[in-house]
């Protein structure tokens, strides 16, 4: 999932960033010719990577596996908070909800599946 977001903010950019984001009061056309332009293809060359590093450690060993599950929870953990902390922001645009619900779901499938492998590991010792 984080490849294929990562791909459509690529390029999609500013028809995506904008359902959360007031990009035009920020002075953002979608040409491509700003900062914060810049900025988010960053963050969708982070997705970009994050997923091809999910996609290939997917088929490693678990003691490698389970402590990126960890980070990337964490990583999920932190922005449902900080969605949840800023839902009064005046630059966003529709409900921060939905995405801090997103990121609590993903904490929730990364922690079963690390539990899971635990007691999968532990049963077969």
């Amino acid at each position: 999932m984080s490849l294929t977001f990562g791909l459509a903010t690529y390029i999609y950019q500013f028809e995506i960033f904008s359902t959360a984001y007031d990009l035009q009061s920020m002075g953002v056309s979608g040409r491509g010719d700003t900062l914060i332009e810049a900025a988010l293809l960053g963050i969708s060359g982070y997705y970009v990577l994050v997923g091809a590093i999910l996609i290939i450690v997917s088929n490693v060993h678990t003691s490698i596996a389970r402590p990126l599950g960890i980070v990337v929870a964490l990583h999920h953990a932190f922005m449902a908070v900080n969605g949840a902390l800023g839902a009064d922001r005046p630059w966003l645009v529709g409900s921060p909800w939905w995405d801090v619900v997103i990121h609590t779901l993903f904490v929730l499938a990364y922690m079963t599946a690390i539990v899971t492998s635990m007691r999968t590991t532990n049963t077969q010792d």
